[in-house]
């Protein structure tokens, strides 16, 4: 009984790593995307590089990504108009 409990414990920890790594890895994507929209913290400014980061971190349920990508189609930034 005790051997069962812990492998559910260590099985549920496991799954609440997992959910953060994936939170600061979508942070980390956001993080670098602007980083490189803005030509900020040492980066380039790259905005195909930006958009590629935030296609990602979108990818993986970011709603800020999101709204970072439709910004971009709104003002041509980074991205060919088709219209």
């Amino acid at each position: 009984m005790i051997l069962k409990k812990f492998i559910l414990l260590v099985f549920l920890l496991m799954l609440v790593k997992n959910e953060v790594l994936a939170d600061s890895s979508i942070d980390v994507l956001l993080d670098e995307g602007k980083d490189y929209f803005e030509g900020t913290n040492g980066k380039e400014r790259d905005y195909a590089k930006a958009l590629e980061l935030f296609l990602v971190a979108a990818k993986q349920g970011s709603p800020l990504a999101d709204a970072r990508i439709a910004y971009m189609y709104q003002t041509g930034i980074g991205v060919t108009q088709d219209y």
